[in-house]
């Protein structure tokens, strides 16, 4: 991976996430919330996505001191960790190839879970919460 591309996977999921937190202090109400899509990713160690995971990863442990940051303003911080869902990033790779990913969720399915989790005051969404065999969001899409 070359050092430009490694510089934007970073700027945009690390530093655009970190950034995204500095200012949810000031700019949230209390009993705001402020979500991310960190993504499976965080929590992994893919083949030929080193950047792009550790970038991820850099995202979601921002997110868990944000937890802490904000717990004092009532702010809730919601750190989406959902599978590989099928948004056509794996075709916009932003060099070379994205390896190969198996068929992933339906981004419906997705949208409708994390909505749930907000309305149900959750605050943590790992990938265990997004099984599609759950019939309650099945029926829903």
């Amino acid at each position: 991976m070359s050092d430009h591309v490694t510089q934007e996977l970073f700027a945009v999921n690390a530093l655009g996430t970190m950034n995204l937190i500095s200012v949810a202090g000031d700019s949230l109400r209390a009993d705001g919330f402020l979500a991310s899509y960190t993504g499976v990713a965080a929590d992994l160690a893919l083949p030929g996505m080193g950047a792009y995971c550790a970038s991820k990863a850099a995202a979601k442990a921002a997110m868990a001191v944000a937890v802490r940051e904000l717990r004092r303003s009532k702010i809730r911080v919601v750190d989406i960790r959902a599978p590989h869902t099928e948004t056509g990033l794996v075709s916009r790779a932003l060099a070379g190839t994205a390896p190969s990913m198996p068929a992933g969720l339906n981004p419906s399915f997705v949208v409708h879970r994390v909505l749930q989790a907000l309305a149900r005051g959750e605050r943590d969404l790992p990938v265990d919460a997004f099984d599609d065999s759950n019939s309650e969001l099945s029926d829903s899409e």
